[in-house]
């Protein structure tokens, strides 16, 4: 028999006015004993799905695997604020007994707790997790295969999320993923490696979100920060505390420094108008700038890694710059999601480069929509996640393309981004000097790293009477010298200009050398 739910209650006992469709469907699912995986977007409450579980069935705990302790950490708050009993793994050692006894509603912890730890297992199988444990839930599942798999050359960021299925075999409990961002691929890995079970239902909706215009501008390789972000270095200096907060998504953290040291020079006497966030940054500053953006802060600009794109609950954002591009359309979504989530009309720009290195490491879809513009944007995305794709009217609010083809009329028509309607010419052409800290002991595993490097080239034509200088280029001098001034190298372009390296695909090495060291990515910062 089907079961139905008293929307009333729920929607008393959460503070909210309605439920949506997607929550209806998914709570309806979980109360009927489905497995449930939920993709909709970010904003759409999909927590709720597991957060009314307690209070439907009395005395049963949810276990929540979250990959950030800054998520754990913001939802017990939350959670605890609606008078639930809740705590997670590694918080203090205040609450082991509590989680040992199964005392709480609700306990998060990481896959690494859960997985690999052998109480936490142990403790699955006790009489209390046993009779009590009802649901299992993967916050932000798409985590289980973007950081829980590897590649050939790569292995995995956190490979305990591709584990995360076994829990199942400790308990015999059902299973919800949530995530704004998987693809039709990713949905099914996802939900194998979590072992769904055959009777599971599936609830979506578009990743599409209407309210935000696309506008998509190629950069040039050799770009120059200060003509690139000339028009908001420009409307800050014009508004400073007044201008609307705008979001800068970076591939690395080399990248995130760059762009923050392009704002200093020009902005630097309002430094505390803008922050860098990224997996480095201090603990201390992280929750800093999380607690500023969450409410109205003072940070007017916040220049950032995907770190922030699943750790930072953003508030009244607007507008959400790209400079680069993620490797997944998924991260790209979930990106792009940070920006109008109360439902007003914002802007997300996309800064890329046409550098043949970085984007055959771009998943095709994603590189599709930011070239083509012969396409409606937002059509090319939803046909990736093979959704339905919804006009937006009028055309000049949906994305740079359409805005050609818009002939409404209104005054707002056409509505340019800043980016491009910006004049380049006044803007002085002044290099930013960038530097990373490197500790005497990354240089010298950098030393140590090339010296290996340079014996494995030289092992592979050790028959050839040729010196390294010819060969490779790469000599004990050299080795020297790029040890010496690793904290200024950030590309590889640097050690060709820098250094007598002849060969493109030898400074690629080089370069990755640096990044393992430094703890850079050579395309973004997970």
């Amino acid at each position: 028999m089907a079961a139905t739910i008293d929307q009333r209650a729920i929607c008393d006992s959460f503070r909210i006015k309605e439920l949506r469709d997607t929550q209806i469907r998914s709570i309806t699912a979980i109360q009927n004993g489905k497995d449930v995986f939920v993709g909709t977007r970010t904003g759409s409450g999909k927590s709720l799905a597991y957060e009314i579980y307690p209070v439907l069935n009395e005395g049963k705990i949810v276990l929540v695997v979250a990959p950030l302790v800054n998520i754990m950490n913001e939802q017990c708050r939350r959670l605890c604020e609606l008078g639930f009993k809740a705590t997670y793994i590694g918080k203090d050692g205040s609450d082991t007994e509590g989680i040992l006894a199964g005392h709480f509603d609700f306990i998060f912890g990481g896959a690494e707790h859960l997985v690999e730890d052998t109480r936490r297992r142990a403790m699955l199988k006790t009489d209390p997790y046993q009779s009590k444990l009802g649901l299992i839930v993967v916050d932000e599942a798409h985590t289980v295969i973007q950081w829980g798999e590897g590649t050939e050359k790569e292995g995995p960021f956190r490979g305990s999320f591709s584990r995360i299925g076994e829990l199942r075999s400790l308990c015999n409990v059902q299973m919800l993923a949530l995530t704004a961002t998987a693809g039709p691929t990713g949905r099914r890995k996802i939900m194998k490696s979590l072992c769904f079970k055959s009777s599971s239902e599936v609830i979506l909706d578009s990743p599409d979100r209407p309210n935000i215009k696309i506008t998509s501008v190629r950069i040039p390789n050799n770009d120059d920060l200060s003509t690139v972000f000339k028009f908001l270095i420009d409307d800050f200096l014009n508004q400073k505390e007044t201008l609307p907060r705008h979001v800068i998504f970076c591939e690395s953290i080399a990248n995130v420094s760059k762009v923050y040291l392009t704002f200093l020079k020009h902005m630097g006497q309002s430094r505390n108008l803008f922050e860098m966030y990224h997996s480095k940054t201090n603990d201390k500053i992280k929750e800093q700038i999380r607690k500023d953006m969450a409410e109205n802060g003072k940070i007017r600009i916040l220049i950032c890694t995907n770190s922030a794109g699943m750790g930072v609950n953003f508030h009244n954002v607007h507008n959400i710059i790209h400079y680069g591009l993620p490797r997944e359309m998924d991260t790209f979504v979930q990106q792009m999601g940070r920006a109008g989530r109360d439902g007003e009309y914002s802007k997300q720009l996309i800064l890329y480069k046409m550098h043949k290195g970085h984007l055959s490491r771009v998943e095709g879809d994603l590189v599709k929509l930011v070239k083509d513009d012969a396409t409606c944007r937002r059509k090319t995305l939803c046909d990736s996640y093979v959704t339905v794709h919804e006009p937006v009217i009028p055309k000049h609010k949906c994305c740079d393309v359409c805005e050609k083809q818009c002939d409404c009329g209104e005054e707002s028509c056409p509505d340019i981004h800043r980016a491009l309607a910006a004049d380049p010419d006044n803007m002085e052409d002044e290099t930013v000097e960038m530097e990373r800290e490197v500790t005497r002991d990354d240089r010298k595993l950098l030393r140590h790293k090339l010296s290996v490097l340079k014996y494995s080239l030289e092992s592979d034509l050790s028959n050839v009477l040729i010196t390294s200088e010819i060969l490779h280029g790469i000599t004990d001098q050299v080795i020297d010298d790029i040890v010496l001034k690793c904290h200024t190298i950030f590309t590889t372009s640097d050690i060709l200009k820098m250094f007598p390296v002849w060969s493109f695909e030898i400074a690629v090495q080089i370069m990755k050398e640096i990044n393992t060291v430094t703890g850079d990515s050579d395309m973004y910062d997970r």
